[in-house]
């Protein structure tokens, strides 16, 4: 699930940085150099991970023809920095895969501990392009408490009955982003809710969530989902995931929704693109999830 998870998220990223001037998708740029090559980066990760995985390549123009393997690019370096230690992993021990669409270079057997809250920097250098120099921070863990569950929820907006879940966030001070997930007998569920600081995510089945309206403060936060999709007859158990993310990862699985809302009407406004690196185009998103069990 995660692996697949992470992969839409790169596809994505692949989508909304390939073309700069599609009738769906625009860059802050000027005139005069509406379309130049860019160096495209890209990775989601998670803690605890023991392999780390990255794109490198070049955006491409809307009426470029061929697979998106045909704009990854070789020989390029990757250094991550972790701030805190000045421990340092380098790709250039890695595997450099240039068969793979999405993710083409690769690094195996980091230490599990190695991403904690913090700042780590991240260079990646290519011949043919500026170096990108980026430091962006790991987000904290943020529990949650006072989990409820109810069955019989009441009925969404279109009368359909539905099953809630109830708990509460203590949210620290500053900007803090946020992504929730719940798992039944490990099927991700749609989740929908009123609350006005959640948001559909990537795909109809996470929501997203920003601290705007309780930075600093305890949030009470209710999601709903079908009643169906649980079984009061049967053995199972609700997973619930409350994922801190950094900001790089809440606009790019944003973008990545207005994107597949868009893509097939040439009428839609134009998706604004964001992006977390420097001198380049792309993405590194940070995942630090909270898990728990809920037996009904």
């Amino acid at each position: 699930m995660l692996q697949y998870f992470k992969c839409v998220l790169i596809i994505g990223l692949l989508i909304v940085f390939s073309s700069c001037d599609s009738l769906t998708t625009t860059l802050e740029t000027d005139d005069s150099d509406f379309f130049s090559d860019k160096l495209v980066v890209g990775s989601i990760l998670t803690i605890s991970d023991s392999q780390f995985r990255f794109h490198v390549g070049e955006n491409r123009g809307f009426l470029e023809t061929g697979g998106s393997d045909q704009f990854n690019l070789s020989g390029a370096t990757i250094l991550i920095e972790k701030e805190s230690t000045g421990e340092i992993l380098d790709f250039a021990n890695g595997t450099e895969n240039q068969d793979s669409s999405i993710e083409n270079y690769e690094l195996s057997g980091i230490d599990s501990t190695f991403l904690e809250p913090g700042d780590y920097t991240f260079t990646v250098n290519h011949p043919t392009y500026p170096t990108s120099v980026t430091t962006l921070e790991f987000p904290e863990e943020v529990l949650v408490e006072n989990i409820e569950f109810e069955l019989e929820g009441g009925t969404d907006i279109e009368g359909f009955e539905t099953s809630l879940i109830n708990f509460d966030v203590i949210d620290p001070l500053g900007p803090n982003f946020y992504e929730l997930s719940v798992v039944i007998n490990g099927r991700q569920v749609p989740l929908e809710t009123f609350d006005p600081a959640g948001s559909e995510g990537f795909d109809f089945s996470t929501l997203l969530f920003r601290d705007d309206s309780f930075d600093g403060q305890r949030k009470r936060i209710q999601v709903r989902f079908s009643r169906f999709f649980l079984n009061p007859d049967v053995d199972e158990e609700i997973s619930l995931s409350w994922i801190s993310v950094n900001e790089g990862f809440f606009l790019l699985s944003k973008s990545v929704d207005r994107q597949n809302a868009t893509s097939q009407n040439p009428f839609a406004t134009s998706v604004q693109i964001n992006s977390n690196v420097n001198d380049a185009l792309g993405v590194i998103g940070f995942r630090n999830p909270s898990e728990y069990i809920i037996n009904p």
